[in-house]
């Protein structure tokens, strides 16, 4: 019997400033705010791990300038229920009082794609960063997007850019990016009232019903996952 396609249905921004997201404004840390953040559940040191092995961890040095934003990916199948967004994980609950569900991926995406230069976007992949396999056993594919197995729960979709480096104030690529600081920045994808839904994270626990636009193709979830290379045989 086949294994059912996953697709991605839905992306979640859980945050507490949810009016950036719905004008459009995506709010990116760099890669190294998530690695030294020191709050539970957010910061992660094996972020931009290049190579792992049992006595040392090389780290993309150069990855850690890059801006990153980050969502909650809700998959199904074509057999599956798509009518209910519902979360489960209480730890999710520490990313912000609110949630803001995307209608419509598809949509999401085609806006990210016209408004921001240079970017790429992902669903994470997880593997056990303390004792990797196959492909990883060599090095760490796109660390990006690579994440310890333990952040699994929080089934991440990132959206990211190794062309900008966000010590760099001159914003010579989108005239409209609104420089913050030299930590971060609002990049604008344009109003997204239309495709999206702001909840209270709480109600998400048990269960919202949301009117979702499904382009089963465009949202298939090895679609959102660069390839990877086959291991070389010894």
């Amino acid at each position: 019997m086949r294994t059912p396609k996953h697709h991605l249905i839905s992306l979640i921004k859980i945050t507490n400033y949810p009016e950036d997201m719905l004008a459009g404004d995506l709010f990116c840390n760099r890669l190294q705010y998530y690695r030294e953040a020191e709050l539970e559940e957010v910061g992660d040191k094996f972020e931009a791990t290049a190579v792992s092995r049992p006595l040392y961890k090389l780290i993309d040095e150069e990855l850690l300038l890059s801006p990153v934003f980050c969502m909650y990916s809700v998959e199904a199948t074509k057999k599956d229920d798509t009518s209910k967004i519902q979360i489960s994980d209480e730890r999710l609950k520490k990313f912000g009082q609110y949630a803001i569900v995307i209608t419509d991926v598809k949509e999401f995406i085609n806006r990210t794609n016209s408004n921001l230069r240079d970017f790429s976007y992902e669903a994470v992949r997880y593997i056990d960063m303390k004792n990797p396999e196959g492909i990883y056993s060599q090095a760490i594919f796109n660390p990006i997007v690579t994440k310890d197995k333990y952040f699994k729960y929080q089934q991440e979709f990132r959206i990211f850019s190794h062309a900008w480096s966000l010590s760099n104030n001159t914003d010579f690529m989108l005239p409209n990016v609104k420089y913050v600081s030299e930590k971060w920045k609002k990049f604008p994808v344009g109003d997204l009232e239309d495709i999206a839904k702001l909840y209270d994270t709480k109600d998400l626990f048990s269960g919202v019903n949301v009117e979702l636009k499904i382009d089963w193709d465009f949202c298939r979830k090895d679609k959102f996952q660069t390839k990877l290379p086959k291991l070389k045989s010894k």
